[in-house]
């Protein structure tokens, strides 16, 4: 233990990421290697050689600490310390806590010598008794009140001096002496003053029954994963008290290699960052490389000088700093934290803090994960995961339409449903989601819904338990007769809701789209056929100049002199992609698509224009070269306006000039409305 700590302390105070750490040997991982040493003892054959029967138990605790380090260590290379920041701080704030309890059992336990427990309680109300820990508990509030209002290093230090000056002070005056005083266990006793170490004898290996150490494998890998949950949350834990960040990836390393080098030389009781020792030292304004240096050479000291000089230190003294430790955090974690944290949370650490004072610390980390993670689905659950839902009158599709065609969709929008969702849809979100559309369908009040379009682009993942909730909602659809629309579902997506049964994705009722343009498209097409609106007609030049009323006054036939009829096939380039923006176009009948050209990757459509619209009219009026191409994707008639017709135009005949200008404004004020609409909706 001494070698152990000698070792992981130096490596800790010469290498660690910040100063402030210190580092020993742990009580956790010390339990289940005492427990290993005993299942070997407890196992080997009753003919066994002692020498032999040492060696392998020896060497089983090196070996398990050197398992230990080369995780700890490669942990640390692979960058994996920054999980610990996943733990929710309740969980740490809870764990704190306990350490706080758990120092007050063991500073009870330094002074009266006696475990504390729910049988042994009583017995410190005894007066001999209550005697020896009384001035502790006095001498650790009064540290406590002190260090809380005024910052210094001398306080301390000075504490414990006054400390020693009063209790041998006491002795003198009541006329004591040291031996009596330690018969009456006011003094640590039993220390040794020679203590024998060496290396391991290797050499021993090729004697040692191989089955009793791979019968320890268990409690290996028990002792490897609680030292690095130990080691993480004592890392996380610090942080919190010297209020800045640690390379917890850095410490994992050092850490590890220092576990790794112990075992080696025959030390192997696993340690890590000490809580305690490193809050102790930056409470009294030590610096951590320094203190771990000292406290290095001091182990090493006690190796070959043996550890007498301890008692020169009152059980009460020791028991005092302990005590003094544990109800600091005591104070910080259930007394501060009560003013800063949310009830819920404060419930959980304060479970977490009850279940370590009772039954454990490994037993209140569980309880505190499983308490967390109950939390977070609750809460979870109540977070919708509609991002935004808007009605198809103000949300389109990118087709630009004509008037006529444009105005019944902003009257019939309404019928069209549109759900954006986002994050992870698990059963709570998802029965969530499944009673808000069922409420709306069932809404006595509303107009019928005929289109439900549920967009998953901004899903990242989908639990199995809620493919329920999707077949709910198709029977729903089958039974009040809307469309159900999945848009932009992702592969991984797809295939969670075809493995759990939902069935096709593409039937009368369910349908699938790449994305909700396509699927607005889909629905807009299908209202304006049922409204008897065809989509392939012509719409020409005159009925386009009377839809809008401020400039019913244009003479077509004016008009048409300076206009040039051409007929277009599908797959023609009415522009390309950087041309000069000379002319634009009115769509008599066909559709084209305005589309980004990219070099080694496939065209991007960004719009699609039909029968009764202008295109190219930005870039004709900005003087700007095209920033994207215009392909005819059905055929029809378009007429061409170039910049020279438009001079001429105004030379000739400047009120038609005049009224084709606010035609094109009507236009542009027209989009530009419904690009509005659309942004207040997904703002909302």
């Amino acid at each position: 233990a001494l070698v152990s700590a000698m070792i992981i302390s130096l490596f800790t105070a010469l290498f660690g990421s910040d100063h402030a750490t210190l580092a020993y040997p742990q009580s956790t991982a010390a339990a289940i290697l005492g427990a290993m040493a005993f299942n070997i003892a407890e196992s080997a054959p009753p003919t066994m050689p002692s020498e032999i029967l040492f060696a392998t138990v020896v060497l089983t605790i090196c070996f398990a600490s050197l398992l230990t380090g080369l995780f700890l260590l490669i942990l640390g290379v692979l960058r994996a310390g920054n999980l610990i920041r996943y733990i929710p701080y309740p969980i740490i704030g809870g764990f704190l806590a306990g350490s706080g309890w758990l120092l007050v059992q063991g500073a009870l336990n330094v002074m009266v010598n006696i475990k504390i427990s729910h049988d042994t309680i009583f017995l410190l109300m005894n007066s001999p008794v209550l005697e020896h820990w009384l001035p502790g508990v006095i001498l650790a509030l009064v540290l406590l009140w002190i260090m809380r209002r005024k910052e210094s290093v001398l306080l301390f230090p000075t504490a414990i001096i006054g400390a020693l000056i009063l209790f041998y002070g006491a002795l003198f005056i009541i006329g004591g002496n040291t031996s009596v005083a330690t018969n009456q266990e006011w003094f640590l006793s039993g220390i040794s003053t020679n203590i024998l170490w060496r290396l391991p004898d290797f050499n021993m290996i090729p004697q040692l029954d191989g089955t009793l150490i791979i019968a320890q494998a268990g409690s290996m890998a028990a002792v490897i994963i609680i030292s690095t949950l130990h080691f993480l949350l004592n890392s996380s834990g610090l942080e919190l008290i010297v209020d800045r960040e640690l390379d917890l990836n850095h410490e994992l390393t050092i850490t590890g290699a220092a576990n790794a080098l112990s075992g080696l030389v025959g030390g192997g009781i696993i340690g890590f960052t000490s809580m305690t020792f490193s809050s102790l030292a930056h409470r009294v304004g030590g610096y951590g490389r320094i203190t771990g240096v000292v406290l290095s050479v001091l182990l090493g000291l006690t190796l070959f000088i043996g550890a007498s000089f301890i008692t020169v230190f009152p059980r009460v003294i020791l028991g005092g700093l302990l005590m003094y430790l544990g109800f600091n955090f005591l104070v910080e974690w259930l007394y501060d934290e009560w003013f800063k944290l949310p009830r819920k949370d404060y419930v959980i650490m304060l479970v977490i803090f009850l279940v370590i004072g009772i039954f454990g610390f490994l037993e209140g980390v569980a309880v505190g994960i499983i308490a967390t993670i109950i939390l977070f689905v609750l809460e979870y659950s109540q977070i919708s995961i509609v991002k935004q839902e808007f009605s198809g009158s103000v949300f389109r599709s990118n087709i630009d339409r004509s008037f006529e065609e444009n105005a019944l969709l902003r009257e019939l929008g309404q019928y069209i449903w549109i759900l954006r969702l986002q994050g992870f849809i698990f059963f709570g979100t998802s029965h969530q989601f499944f009673h808000r559309i069922k409420a709306r369908v069932l809404v006595p009040d509303q107009e019928a819904l005929l289109f439900v379009i549920v967009d998953f682009r901004m899903v990242r993942g989908i639990d199995v338990s809620t493919v329920m909730n999707f077949t709910k909602l198709k029977q729903l659809a089958e039974t009040h007769g809307f469309h159900l629309l999945f848009t932009d579902v992702a592969p991984h997506l797809h295939e969670v809701l075809r493995e759990c049964g939902f069935g096709s994705l593409d039937t009368d009722v369910l349908r699938q789209f790449n994305d909700l343009d396509h699927a607005m498209e889909w629905c807009e097409n299908d209202l304006l056929a049922h409204a008897d609106l065809s989509m392939d007609k012509t719409i020409t030049l005159q009925k386009q100049f009377e839809s809008r009323t401020m400039t019913r006054m244009l003479d077509v036939s004016v008009l048409s002199k300076y206009l040039e009829r051409i007929n277009v096939g599908v797959g023609e380039y009415i522009v390309h992609q950087n041309d000069e923006p000379d002319s634009l176009y009115f769509i008599e009948s066909g559709r084209v698509d305005i589309q980004l050209d990219l070099e080694h990757h496939k065209p991007v459509r960004l719009r699609s224009m039909r029968a009764g619209t202008v295109v190219g009219e930005v870039g004709f009026y900005l003087g700007r070269p095209r920033s994207a191409s215009i392909v005819v994707s059905e055929k029809g008639v378009f007429y061409k306006l170039t910049r020279d017709a438009l001079y001429r135009m105004g030379e000739d005949n400047p009120e038609a000039a005049s009224s084709f200008h606010v035609f094109i404004a009507c236009i542009v004020s027209e989009r530009l409305s419904a690009t509005n609409h659309m942004l207040e909706a997904l703002l909302d």
